[in-house]
């Protein structure tokens, strides 16, 4: 999969207010945003399929995620409560986040081996 990093942001059609970068592919956008809270920053990424986001697979999801955020960093998807859904676009969003201590997708860690 290639994507591109666009130098600089589109003017048309303009990106939502949080995007500081855009990447693109064939068949899908991606917009990096970053949203701040006290001294924590959590990264995310919209990624859009031309189409229908439904159609994009887990595979396909993570390959974008690999190729901008690097193949060590780990994401998660969010699933919002019903009350804060908001689904304005065929769009799928991923949260750029460490795990907590000890817990490893994919394999076990003794508790020593997390304490150290």
């Amino acid at each position: 999969m290639k994507l591109r990093k666009l130098d600089q942001l589109p003017e048309s059609p303009r990106p939502p207010d949080w995007c500081r970068e855009v990447w693109v592919g064939s068949g899908f956008v991606a917009q990096v945003g970053a949203w701040c809270t006290g001294d924590q920053v959590f990264e995310f990424m919209g990624v859009r399929l031309k189409g229908s986001a439904s159609a994009m697979s887990w595979a396909r999801l993570q390959q974008v995620k690999n190729a901008v955020w690097g193949e060590a960093a780990s994401a998660c998807e969010w699933y919002p409560s019903t009350q804060d859904l908001v689904d304005v676009a065929p769009m799928r969003w991923l949260w750029r986040a460490e795990p907590p201590v000890g817990f490893h997708l994919g394999r076990s860690v003794r508790r020593e081996e997390a304490a150290s």
